[in-house]
């Protein structure tokens, strides 16, 4: 209900959390941050922490008022304390890949930001200027994990490597070329090139600091697998049983497949059984096993 002691606090949440966040205000269409970036250091992480904490804290302490507030209730403790366990043992903070990491965050951004807007070129030079600071945080934030002894796939590393590398290339340079077409603001080109440089930067850092103490395999072992599955999932799985069922209905549907291709085909006797099917179910078994 909106009205609600459990609603105010949760919009308390959404508005509190966006100040935090200026990626995120303006992926929302909030304005008032769109020359900032998130911060990405230790501290960024604890602000955001102590805020879902806070949030979590006062939700428990209320008692719902209708079916839809005990209903908001459950969902936003389920979502609150996952955060909080991923934010406690480290892991939103080391895992990142190709398509979900501050790398591409940072880049996306900017394809949010309205070019007809007239002090966008401003606010569009001041983000390209604090990308470098964002990723010192960031940087800051993995060596800290890293004496802790977690760390993310050296696959992922290098390949994210790879993506700084490609950007560093160029990217922000047309960044700023599409909010300045006439190519004549000095101020925002420099900006792209510092923001290039610190890509370069960074890269370096990733592939030869960061990544040789990395994971090898890309499996995480199981209890770190299973706080990233109750997250996507929202539910506490066993992983052995859920696995077991999975290839369990595999191997069903692989027989299924037979039965129906011989009513399909009955003059064809002599087909050999694509092994499509079994191949799957001895991959999965396989990657089973790694990942844990």
């Amino acid at each position: 209900m909106p009205n609600s002691p459990i609603s105010k606090i949760l919009d308390s949440f959404m508005e509190e959390g966006i100040k935090l966040s200026p990626i995120g205000a303006t992926m929302l269409g909030v304005p008032g941050l769109d020359d900032q970036l998130d911060d990405l250091s230790m501290a960024g992480h604890d602000k955001r922490a102590e805020l879902t904490r806070k949030t979590l804290n006062a939700i428990n302490a209320e008692t719902p008022i209708s079916e839809i507030d005990r209903i908001a209730r459950d969902v936003a403790v389920e979502r609150l304390s996952s955060e909080l366990k991923l934010n406690d043992t480290y892991e939103a903070r080391i895992l990142f890949n190709l398509i979900a990491s501050p790398v591409t965050s940072i880049r996306q951004v900017f394809e949010m930001m309205k070019k007809e807007n007239p002090e966008t070129i401003a606010n569009v030079t001041k983000r390209l200027n604090g990308i470098s600071a964002a990723f010192d945080g960031w940087k800051s934030s993995l060596n800290f994990v890293a004496e802790k002894g977690k760390f993310n796939s050296r696959r992922q590393v290098l390949a994210t490597a790879g993506q700084l590398e490609t950007f560093s290339q160029g990217a922000f340079t047309t960044v700023a070329k599409k909010f300045n077409p006439a190519g004549d603001n000095q101020e925002l080109l420099s900006a792209a090139k510092n923001a290039e440089k610190a890509c370069a930067e960074l890269a370096i850092w990733m592939r030869e600091t960061y990544a040789p103490q990395c994971l090898i395999a890309d499996g995480v072992g199981e209890e770190r697998y299973k706080l990233w599955a109750r997250h996507f999932t929202g539910a506490d799985l066993d992983l052995r049983d859920t696995y077991e069922w999975g290839i369990k209905q595999l191997e069903m549907i692989n027989e299924r497949m037979w039965i129906a291709a011989k009513k399909l085909y009955p003059m064809q006797q002599h087909y050999a059984r694509l092994p499509i099917a079994s191949t799957l179910i001895r991959v999965i078994q396989w990657k089973a096993k790694k990942s844990y």
